[in-house]
């Protein structure tokens, strides 16, 4: 399989807009330990791993070679923009980003077969027209109060299939 993931609040704990500084830790404790865990997982099974983000892509590169080799190494690829500007000057609305990512998981598919592609993000527009468009699209959601759905439970959800 082939896991696409966004990176701000998907696979992070807090949010970079867009240009991850690597002197910022944007990661808990408990979200780092599961994200390593994954992507750890994901490489011993044979699967890939890939992030789409509307994040600038040589900053998230940078971040990941110095803060987390550990999972930089187990990535396939990195998707993002290559502005190096904040996300939200860049494009207005949501639906705009949504369409950018839907291209990009399109993009994917044409070097993947459609069923073996996974897409997870915390954004839900982004969510909606991935599986509105033949994805297999999971909403991440990370809230205190009142969490629905967190990135382990969705990934153990979707292995144990």
């Amino acid at each position: 399989m082939i896991f696409v993931f966004d990176f701000d609040k998907t696979l992070t704990s807090d949010h970079t807009q867009g240009t991850p500084d690597i002197e910022f830790d944007y990661f808990n404790e408990k979200q780092l330990k599961k994200v390593i865990d994954i992507m750890d997982d994901i490489k011993k099974t044979g699967n890939m791993a890939i992030i789409l983000s509307r994040g600038n892509e040589n900053k998230i590169t940078e971040y990941l070679k110095i803060r987390y080799p550990v999972i930089y190494h187990n990535l396939h690829m990195i998707l993002g923009t290559s502005l190096g500007l904040a996300i939200e000057s860049v494009i207005e609305s949501d639906l705009e980003w949504a369409r950018w990512k839907a291209d990009k998981l399109i993009m994917i598919q044409n070097q993947f077969p459609l069923n073996k592609i996974v897409f997870l993000d915390d954004t839900l527009i982004n969510v909606q027209i991935a599986n509105k468009i033949g994805f297999n699209a999971y909403h991440v959601i990370y809230n205190s109060l009142n969490r629905t759905t967190n990135i382990d439970e969705i990934y153990h959800r979707i292995i144990s299939v």
